[in-house]
């Protein structure tokens, strides 16, 4: 877990019975972190968000809240690593629009929009809100199928 991630984080992950091994994100990537210990201690990785079956599973919570309320025509999902935000696009596919949502304080996928050197050029110039839903894997806005 990165060094600097809110001490609840830590503590509700460790009460779960987890073994935290901080790292400092900036020095190291959790990719190679995570490779070097499942190797030398033979575990599986299971990754956080970009994993079929963890998108898959994220997605139940969309489907959960479209049992509860039919009458839903947007959705608005934490973008966060985007697991629970594929899931949701995945399985909402009767709500005309999922929107990915991050706090100012922490809008690095707004900001993949304005720093080329983390975006596809095409997209570059066009800000987050006014991004095409057909760019749908680099952006933080998607579009149903159904209603494209």
């Amino acid at each position: 877990m990165p060094h600097d991630a809110p001490s609840v984080k830590r503590t509700a992950t460790t009460e779960y019975g987890a073994t935290v091994i901080p790292y400092n994100r900036n020095e190291v990537r959790r990719e190679s972190l995570s490779s070097n210990l499942a190797a030398k201690k033979n575990l599986p990785i299971i990754p956080p968000y970009d994993h079929p079956h963890i998108v898959a599973g994220q997605g139940t919570a969309a489907l959960e809240l479209m049992q509860d309320r039919s009458d839903l025509d947007m959705l608005l999902v934490p973008r966060g690593g985007g697991g629970l935000l594929s899931g949701s696009a995945l399985a909402a596919k009767s709500i005309p629009w999922v929107i990915g949502v991050e706090p100012d304080t922490a809008n690095d996928a707004a900001l993949s929009f304005i720093r080329p050197a983390f975006c596809i050029p095409s997209i570059t110039q066009t800000p987050p809100q006014m991004v095409p839903a057909h760019h749908h894997l680099e952006s933080s806005r998607f579009k149903s199928s159904k209603t494209m």
